[in-house]
């Protein structure tokens, strides 16, 4: 796809013809949260490196629904009450505040299993289907966005932890979609596929650290609720997460850039990477 509105004439109604269907509490959840306004970059992302490996962008399908799927999961249950007691996600109410803590933990679940099932259905081989769900539930799990969610709830103590926390629960997803765009396409390499989830979680922390700096600069005097709360930003001083941030884009970029199609993907993290622009950015400490 060779822009926005390709992918979203593309992707959108597969979007819509996947939500559950009926009137119960939990369906309408669901629908909710994938319907809200989102910029959908997890998607993109599993189409993109699918076309740096020149795979069909068909049997990207399923990956790309499962990664908003696991997504919107991760969000509901995040804005809960005892985690981050979030009430606006995407500009619409949090799940929980319309529906209840309870369904709000059942509607993240269901969310979750019909992650897998887009995957299970899709067009690719069952090989592949079990890789991709190999990479699914690594991401989702204790080896990525849950065990990183569990260290943000006790802020870690030192930077290497701090970097850990940010890679696992914003880093391991896009690992997953870098990995399964990849399957799509019938890359087999297991060294290339380590290096495509490695890759993600380096593109993780780029964009976790963005949100951080952005939330500096949107505020006046360069503070907001966000930095009243406990971050890597915080812990590392403003200026120096700008350089940390610029350093590890220009090793993603670069490893990008060796691919044998590289112009969807890069031209995708170069965007997201856009949404902060840095010189702007207050150099306090």
């Amino acid at each position: 796809m060779s822009s926005l509105t390709d992918f979203n004439q593309y992707f959108k109604p597969l979007l819509e013809q996947s939500l559950p269907k009926g009137d119960t509490l939990l369906a309408q959840g669901m629908r909710h949260i994938l319907r809200a306004p989102s910029q959908l970059f997890r998607p993109q992302l599993v189409y993109a490196v699918n076309q740096c490996f020149h795979g069909e962008k068909q049997r990207a399908n399923g990956g790309a629904l499962a990664v908003e799927y696991i997504h919107s999961f991760s969000l509901v249950h995040d804005d809960l009450p005892d985690m981050d007691n979030a009430t606006m996600r995407r500009s619409e109410p949090c799940v929980h505040t319309i529906y209840g803590n309870g369904q709000g933990i059942l509607i993240g679940d269901a969310l979750l299993c019909e992650a897998y099932s887009h995957i299970t259905h899709d067009q690719n081989p069952p090989q592949t289907q079990i890789k991709m769900l190999q990479a699914l539930m690594k991401a989702a799990g204790y080896e990525g966005m849950t065990q990183g969610q569990s260290l943000d709830i006790q802020p870690p103590k030192d930077q290497a932890a701090w970097q850990s926390c940010y890679e696992l629960k914003t880093g391991a997803l896009f690992g997953a979609c870098c990995v399964i765009g990849a399957l799509s396409a019938d890359i087999e390499d297991t060294q290339l596929l380590f290096q495509l989830e490695q890759l993600g979680l380096k593109i993780g922390l780029c964009y976790q650290l963005q949100d951080d700096l952005l939330d500096v600069n949107l505020m006046p005097s360069g503070k907001d609720k966000h930095l009243d709360q406990h971050n890597y930003t915080q812990f590392l001083g403003t200026k120096a997460a700008q350089i940390l941030l610029e350093q590890e884009q220009q090793q993603t970029l670069n490893i990008i850039q060796s691919f044998p199609n590289p112009e969807p993907f890069l031209g995708l993290i170069q965007h997201i990477y856009s949404r902060l622009c840095l010189t702007s950015v207050k150099n306090s400490s």
